[in-house]
């Protein structure tokens, strides 16, 4: 299959409310959406970063000049084959992994409407049902954050994923635990931790935690090991991951206990599925994570989380519980806690063209 057209959307959706983390606090949720066609059809995919660079080194403005001068035209030259083809097409470019993963999604949504298959068995997914669990961001009212805790088992949450910082972490965990002693819970620390706070999280196994992720910087697996031998809480890795063989360096320095996937910070869905089946292999828990993504990103989550090695609560929510308005029709919902893969051709979702063409539209050629 050869492409006709690049298209990138930039779009900013409102949220429903703040949602913070140690790193940063978004009242928005600026995006990429990137959109190729060939012979009548249309795929879409999802670059999932910010206007900054605090938390991504690529940013909307870096990420639309790589794709204008580099990987759309590389796209526009290739003929687009088997899916585990596709990533292989953009290589010689080094890094810029989101970037790739949102025009990687695009091709392989279009591949699969082509061949009138939903994108989850593209990807080789195995099951019919995904459970998700909530994420809840950094508050200052600790009455807030048990709101949020009791809403999402409310919904059928099958986990619940605290942020945390130093400062706002052990009365936090405590106040839940109190209030729910037997909830399944982890805590997320995005970097936040230093060296000098070993001792201080150890003492976290208090708390009965699922897993606690990414305490230390992610240039630190040193920390991540010494942590590991320390406590019983498994570590759970995200920001330090980036490719398999980090994957596999982590595992062997004895860093990683759970594995948070996200696979746009691997390069695409396709290496992050072949990660998922290494972990599947070597007895590493896995989950697929989020970044705050519209319902066209949010599919493409949900349909890695099918797939082999990821049986653990995906990060993903309802449409509705980030955004007043998603950009897919019907939104993603779920039921009792579980999210159904639909059906139909590639993502499942119809995405919101009169939406998505209201704003600016830059032709890629």
């Amino acid at each position: 299959m050869r492409l006709n057209a690049v298209r990138v959307h930039p779009v900013t959706l409102q949220l429903r409310s703040p949602f913070v983390t140690s790193v940063e606090s978004e009242v928005d949720r600026p995006v990429l959406i990137v959109e190729v066609e060939s012979e009548g059809l249309r795929g879409f995919g999802e670059v999932a970063i910010s206007d900054n660079p605090w938390f991504f080194p690529e940013t909307r403005s870096t990420a639309l000049v790589m794709l204008q001068e580099f990987l759309a035209p590389m796209a526009l030259q290739a003929d687009f084959g088997a899916p585990d083809d596709v990533p292989r097409i953009f290589d010689r470019v080094r890094g810029w992994t989101l970037t790739k993963a949102g025009l990687e999604g695009a091709i392989l949504d279009l591949l699969a409407k082509s061949a009138g298959l939903p994108l989850f068995r593209l990807l080789g997914g195995e099951r019919n049902r995904v459970p998700c669990g909530t994420s809840i961001g950094i508050e200052e009212d600790l009455d807030e954050v048990m709101r949020r805790v009791d809403a999402a088992l409310a919904s059928h949450s099958r986990r619940i994923k605290i942020k945390i910082t130093p400062g706002r972490d052990v009365e936090v965990l405590d106040a839940i635990r109190m209030r729910h002693q037997d909830i399944p819970l982890m805590a997320d620390a995005n970097e936040a931790y230093g060296p000098e706070h070993i001792q201080e999280l150890a003492a976290f196994d208090r708390f009965d935690l699922l897993m606690l992720e990414q305490p230390f910087p992610d240039n630190r697996l040193d920390l991540h090991a010494e942590l590991a031998q320390r406590a019983t809480t498994p570590i759970c890795l995200d920001d330090a991951i980036h490719d398999l063989e980090t994957v596999r360096l982590a595992h062997r320095l004895g860093a990683l206990g759970v594995l948070n996937l996200k696979a746009p910070r691997m390069g695409g869905w396709i290496r992050g599925r072949n990660a998922a089946a290494w972990c599947a292999d070597s007895g590493v828990p896995a989950f697929v994570g989020g970044l705050v993504d519209t319902g066209i990103g949010k599919s493409f989550n949900l349909a890695l989380a099918t797939c082999r090695g990821l049986e653990l609560p995906a990060d993903a929510t309802p449409s509705a519980h980030h955004f007043p308005n998603d950009l897919v029709d019907p939104p993603i919902e779920f039921t009792n806690g579980y999210w159904t893969p639909p059906e139909a051709p590639g993502i499942g979702v119809a995405v919101d063209l009169e939406r998505l063409m209201s704003g600016r539209t830059i032709e890629l050629r």
